[in-house]
């Protein structure tokens, strides 16, 4: 057996150790990526309600007033 395995070619010990390097790297990274997908899935509710825009409704009213009840000026074509 140990003479079998003193056969191998180095270029086969050479793959394989890059193989796994290469698998673990992948494992790791595929757990930070689903790990960050669920943590982005979660909503903090306190943040929410600290941060929650106001709105002025009369502000908002007055605009839209505004907005369609504009007067148009005629032009004065001589």
């Amino acid at each position: 057996m140990i003479q079998e395995l003193k056969k191998i070619d180095r270029f086969y010990l050479l793959f394989g150790a890059v193989l796994l390097v290469l698998s673990i790297l992948a494992i790791v990274t595929l757990k930070v990526v689903f790990s960050a997908y669920g943590v982005s899935g979660t909503i903090d509710q306190s943040l929410l309600e600290a941060s929650s825009p106001r709105i002025d409704l009369e502000l908002l009213d007055q605009t839209y007033g505004n907005i369609m009840v504009r007067k148009t000026v005629p032009l004065d074509v001589k």
